[in-house]
C-alpha cells in the first residue's frame, strides 16, 4: 500500500502541474479529483436509475460483480420493497459476507448472495436456483467497473443469460 501511494503522489505533477503541498496532499487531491468521481458518478447514476425502475415496476435489483458495493446495507426506504441479489466470485462474495456478519447482526432480509464464476457459471441456472428469484418479476440490473475486463464474448454471454432469465421491460446499466 505504501509503494501505491508513494507512486501515486509522485504522479501529481502529470494530473495538477501546479500542485504545491505535503505527499499526503497530493495523494488526496488525487483520490478527490482522479480517482473517486468516475466510480462514484457511476454509483450515483445505477441507483438514480435504480430509482426510476422501482417507481415503474421493477421488483428485483440484479447486482452483477457486486464486490464490495453497499447499496444493500444502506438502501433508502424506497428499496426495502426489492428483492437484492448480488452475484459475485465465490471468495469476494465469502469474504463480504464474513465482514458485514463481523459488523452487524442483522443483514437486510431483502439481501440474497449468489455464488457464482461469471465466466464459467450460467447466471440463469444460480439465480433460478435462489428460492427469492422470480423470473416473472421486472428487474433492474447493474454490472458497474466489469465490461472493460471482460472478453467481448463473455460479457455477451452474460447479457444473453440474463436475458433467458428476466422478463420484457426489465433492464440493466453498465459502464464500459
Amino acid at each position: 500500500m505504501e509503494q501505491i501511494s508513494f507512486y501515486m503522489a509522485q504522479g501529481i505533477q502529470f494530473f495538477n502541474p501546479g500542485f504545491s503541498g505535503t505527499k499526503d496532499g497530493a495523494l488526496r487531491w488525487i483520490v478527490d479529483n482522479q480517482l473517486a468521481p468516475s466510480p462514484l458518478g457511476r454509483a450515483a447514476f445505477a441507483e438514480g436509475s435504480l430509482k426510476t425502475a422501482a417507481r415503474i415496476g421493477a421488483r428485483q435489483y440484479i447486482v452483477i460483480a457486486a464486490g464490495y458495493d453497499t447499496f444493500a446495507c444502506r438502501q433508502p426506504a424506497w428499496a426495502n420493497k426489492l428483492q437484492i441479489f448480488e452475484l459475485d466470485h465465490p471468495a469476494t462474495s465469502s469474504d463480504k459476507q464474513a465482514r458485514l456478519t463481523a459488523v452487524t447482526d442483522a443483514l437486510p432480509k431483502n439481501l440474497h448472495f449468489v455464488p457464482l464464476d461469471l465466466t464459467r457459471d450460467n447466471i440463469a441456472e444460480k439465480l433460478s436456483a435462489c428460492a427469492f428469484f422470480d423470473k416473472s418479476c421486472i428487474s433492474f440490473c447493474s454490472m458497474l467497473g466489469l465490461s472493460y475486463y471482460l472478453a467481448k464474448e463473455d460479457f455477451l454471454q452474460i447479457i444473453e443469460q440474463l436475458a433467458d432469465v428476466i422478463p420484457n421491460g426489465s433492464s440493466i446499466v453498465f459502464d464500459y
